[in-house]
């Protein structure tokens, strides 16, 4: 069972078409905050942002490709923050509204709350590995009560047989309650 803290941040688990792809978007070479793979992002100014709690955000963070000062093309699975003098900047999102991702909840999550809805826990939002690139964002494990606004709605569990609704590091799949793109809807 999830009964040990491990998060991964956002990964995308699937999209209901089958055809699922990240999306390009600019990010500015001064951007100091590091961003790692799988960790929810935002639109400011046209350029891609560690999302904030409880705000409007656009997906999954995927990583960035760049030229670095000495004219190599990179490709990183994370966003180091500042790269002065690096150019051709790209990030790449995970941005559909209907994709659905899996992300670990900082506690337990009850059965039968599909529809319900949660925020990130704010304290993970930008945190992760510098060594692996990898986001360890988890979801809060304070679901809001009908009629509120959230970040994540929960579209059911992750089935793996080491997860179960109730385990003390609840796996969800959720979707973007509050995507920059799409009007918000509430918990149900």
């Amino acid at each position: 069972m999830s009964a040990t803290s491990s998060p991964f941040g956002l990964r995308p688990a699937y999209h209901p078409s089958g055809l699922d792809r990240a999306r390009e978007y600019a990010i500015s070479a001064s951007y100091a905050t590091p961003i790692y793979k799988n960790s929810p992002v935002a639109l400011v100014s046209n350029l891609i942002n560690l999302a904030t709690f409880q705000a409007d955000w656009l997906g999954s963070f995927d990583g960035v490709t760049y030229t670095d000062v000495t004219g190599k093309p990179t490709v990183a699975n994370f966003w180091p923050g500042a790269l002065s003098g690096a150019t051709n900047l790209t990030a790449w999102v995970w941005d559909d509204p209907l994709t659905v991702y899996e992300i670990q909840a900082n506690g337990s999550i009850a059965a039968n709350l599909q529809g319900r809805q949660i925020d990130f826990d704010s304290g993970s939002i930008g945190s992760g590995s510098a060594s692996t690139g990898l986001s360890s964002a988890m979801a809060a494990s304070a679901v809001v009560s009908a009629g509120t606004q959230a970040q994540m709605a929960i579209v059911d569990y992750n089935l793996a047989p080491t997860n179960a609704a109730g385990d003390a590091f609840t796996v969800l799949q959720v979707r973007n309650a509050r995507h920059q793109f799409v009007s918000n809807k509430v918990s149900v």
